[in-house]
C-alpha cells in the first residue's frame, strides 16, 4: 500500500461515515487537526499511533486497514514459508504483529517497484 493508497481509504472511511471532516475525526482519534491534514497533503505514511488511532475511530484493526485490497482466493495455496512465517506472527503480541505488517507491505511495495522498473 502506497502513501495515497492510505490517503484514499481514510477518505472513503470518512465519506461513508457522514462525510466526516478532518477536523472531527482528529477529536475522536485524539489527535492534532494538523496530523489529518498531513496525512492527506504529504507522500509519506502516517506514524503507527496515528493510524492505530484512526483505525479505532471506524471501529475497524490495524490490521484490517491495511489488508482490505487482499481478497482470499484459491490461488493464496497454504505453502510452508507461509506456514513458517504464521508461527512466528502467533508468537507476537498486537503491538508487534502491526509493526510486522507494515514492515511486510513495505517489502512488498519494494519488490512491485523493482519489477515495474526493470527495462526488458
Amino acid at each position: 500500500m502506497k502513501p495515497e493508497d492510505t490517503q484514499n481509504y481514510i477518505r472513503d472511511l470518512m465519506t461513508k461515515n457522514d462525510d466526516m471532516t478532518c477536523y472531527r475525526l482528529a477529536k475522536l482519534a485524539g489527535v492534532p487537526q494538523s496530523t489529518i491534514t498531513d496525512i492527506f497533503g504529504r507522500d509519506s505514511y502516517p506514524k503507527i499511533e496515528t493510524m492505530i488511532k484512526i483505525c479505532g475511530v471506524f471501529d475497524i484493526s490495524f490490521g484490517d486497514f491495511y489488508s482490505f485490497d487482499i481478497t482470499p482466493s484459491e490461488e493464496m495455496a497454504v505453502t510452508g514459508r507461509n506456514v513458517r512465517l504464521l508461527k512466528y506472527a502467533q508468537l507476537l503480541n498486537d503491538k508487534n504483529f502491526e509493526k510486522l505488517m507494515i514492515y511486510v507491505q513495505a517489502l512488498t511495495d519494494a519488490q512491485e517497484e523493482d519489477w515495474s522498473n526493470r527495462t526488458v
